[in-house]
């Protein structure tokens, strides 16, 4: 049967070289039938060779980025349910595994660059030194990529194609879909010296409100009010637990644009900026999740966008109990977590965070910046704080609590091991034991990835050059823990003598667009500078045009630094200390090193102490961890 569908419309079209087209497209970017659990079908291959002839004559990248969401490519080369392995370790009691590689390798062997580097008249390219043919990647390349193949996964049946199963994640014809706690969520270098996302706008420079600007996107949901690229728990999908949505109000812009007439669309992007309307929740909130819009709902779509994985001035964020392993470092200026009211200086008030409906929050699941929160506290009449629990008014549900934004500064280290790959540590408080989640904390993260360091050398690589030769901490693994700055420094300061070249190999921050007041000079072909009074500098946006593709790049590069500390950090157990009229006990299992001191029926001779040598005078950080019972507890440092 496909063997005659395909023959008719392939011999008989009107569209021949359309067809040969899709021919010739069809026996590069291959699927093999024998690998697909599908062998009897018809539609679903037909569907997959469409592909080819809908794009005979488009871009090659956009036919490789429609192939690759093809569930049968992903079970033709197995990256179907790839699992990072970030989660396989955090769900699978600390199993180390990686991302499958097949795909990673073949798109770049099979279907794009192949195996050698060309010259431009097809003749491989040769290494000078040793005058070898020199390769277009490395294994580092595949192990990276393959990263990038994470989380896909079929989306649910439906009707109305041909099919024999019921399960849910049996679709091989509808493009797949991402499964978020699948996907590998550290940095991936790229094939040119760069990282997947260079060149996009980075998240922190979106406009306020973005969800209101040109180029946010919705998509139509009809009448469920479920996410489908974003997780909500289903507790929030029924009416009957009062649950708080975004109800557009009919005279606001954003509302209009997607009613349009009663001419609901199956995706809107906005065409230019819109006004939140007065009095409405849209000039309440920092985004939004799903808008209710009549009796249809729309799910926001953000552009796409670089969250940059170091930053300064974090803030701690934690689960709705400091219990939970959540204890871990978030970015202040972009909506990833939300309020939690309360105040230190009152016992009962620190001790548990509120949160209320319609107060300090105006939607379910409402995310928000760090300022927003805290500004929502201070008109609640409280303040943010390290709380221990968090309870919801008036419903204290827990599907109603995720991360929330505490008032601890929160920093970013990494961890350096010998082959220069590095691995994100959040140096967070924590309360108990085991509370910041395995991919961040610091003995138990092994998510390694490659980065670019300048003049080739690193912490730890020889014994001329250790972690402590860094004042980093050497830590059990072998590998150097180091804190991290990050800075930002022009690139460019004239425009004298730059091609187009020099700023696609130097430039990666992406940019919205020219700035307002600049003014565009013309330099190479391809290549325009748009400067703010004749200056070259930080505000300096290029626009590149490339290959069919118009880029905007800002005159700014952002540079990690390690540095170490004056004073290692140390841990300081009962068991090192001085003891005086206290009995030392072993009833605990949450008890760092195993021993812990009973101190509460002692009197004025009852002391703990420490010697401790520091290097130089100064000020230092100390922490004490203790636990308190029911009795007396008096305490003084």
């Amino acid at each position: 049967q496909k063997q005659v569908v395909w023959m008719e419309i392939a011999l008989d079209g009107k569209d021949q070289l359309r067809q040969r087209m899709a021919w010739a497209l069809n026996q590069i970017v291959t699927t093999v039938p024998a690998n697909i659990d599908g062998l009897a079908f018809t539609e679903i291959y037909t569907n997959y060779y469409d592909i080819f002839v809908k794009n005979a004559f488009n871009n090659y990248r956009d036919i490789l980025a429609e192939t690759s969401w093809s569930p049968l490519m992903a079970e033709h080369l197995s990256y179907l349910k790839s699992k990072s392995h970030n989660y396989v370790y955090q769900n699978t009691n600390k199993l180390v595994s990686r991302a499958d590689e097949n795909f990673a390798r073949e798109v770049m062997q099979l279907f794009s660059i192949g195996l050698t580097k060309l010259n431009d008249d097809g003749t491989p390219a040769l290494d000078p030194l040793t005058g070898n043919p020199l390769e277009t990647y490395t294994n580092e390349d595949i192990e990276s990529l393959a990263r990038a193949w994470t989380g896909f996964d079929r989306v649910g049946t439906r009707s109305n194609y041909e099919d024999k199963e019921t399960g849910t994640s049996d679709n091989r014809l509808d493009p797949m879909s991402i499964v978020s706690d699948w996907r590998d969520p550290f940095p991936k270098s790229n094939l040119n010296g760069g990282f997947i996302g260079d060149g996009y706008v980075l998240c922190k420079d979106l406009p306020a409100k973005s969800f209101l600007k040109v180029g946010a996107g919705y998509r139509l949901l009809g009448a469920k009010s479920s996410p489908e690229l974003m997780k909500d728990p289903t507790f929030f999908a029924d009416d009957a637990n009062g649950i708080l949505r975004v109800d557009l109000d009919q005279a606001s812009s954003l509302y209009q644009r997607l009613y349009n007439e009663g001419n609901y669309e199956l995706f809107v992007e906005l065409e230019n900026d819109l006004d939140c309307t007065p009095n409405t929740i849209e000039c309440e909130v920092d985004t939004v999740r799903v808008v209710k819009v009549g009796s249809v709902y729309y799910e926001f779509v953000e552009r796409p966008c670089v969250q940059m994985p170091f930053y300064d001035n974090a803030k701690q964020i934690h689960l709705r109990w400091n219990e939970l392993r959540g204890h871990m470092c978030a970015n202040p200026d972009l909506a990833h977590a939300r309020e939690a009211c309360c105040r230190e200086d009152r016992f009962k008030e620190v001790r548990v965070g509120k949160i209320e409906s319609n107060v300090t929050y105006l939607y379910e699941g409402e995310r928000m910046t760090y300022g927003t929160a805290k500004n929502r506290c201070i008109e609640y009449g409280q303040d943010l704080c390290f709380y221990e629990l968090i309870e919801a008014v008036p419903n204290n549900d827990l599907d109603r609590k995720g991360y929330h934004w505490t008032n601890r500064d929160c920093s970013i280290n990494v961890k350096v091991n010998g082959e220069g790959y590095v691995a994100i540590v959040h140096d967070a408080m924590q309360t108990y034991k085991d509370n910041i989640p395995w991919h961040v904390e610091e003995e138990n993260t092994l998510n390694w990835f490659r980065v670019f360091w300048d003049n080739g050398t690193y912490p730890g690589d020889s014994e001329e050059n250790t972690c402590g030769d860094n004042d980093c901490k050497t830590l059990s693994d072998g590998s150097c823990l180091c804190k991290t700055t990050v800075t930002e420094s022009v690139v460019f300061s004239s425009l004298v003598d730059i091609s187009k070249e020099d700023v696609i190999s130097q430039l990666f921050i992406g940019a919205l667009g020219p700035q307002n007041g600049s003014t565009a000079t013309n330099m190479t072909d391809g290549l325009r500078a748009h400067t703010i009074g004749g200056n070259v500098d930080g505000n300096t946006v290029f626009e590149v045009h490339d290959k069919g593709r118009i880029m905007f790049l800002k005159n700014l590069k952002s540079t990690v630094g390690l540095e170490g500390w004056a004073m290692l950090p140390q841990i300081y157990e009962a068991e090192s200390a001085t003891i005086s009229n206290a009995l030392v006990s072993n009833e605990t299992e949450t008890a760092t090193g195993g021993l812990y001191v009973e101190a509460r029926y002692g009197d004025d001779t009852t002391y703990i102490e420490w010697e401790v040598e520091v290097p130089s005078a100064g000020m230092y950080e100390v922490s004490l961890r203790y636990g308190n019972d029911n009795s007396p507890r008096p305490l003084r440092v």
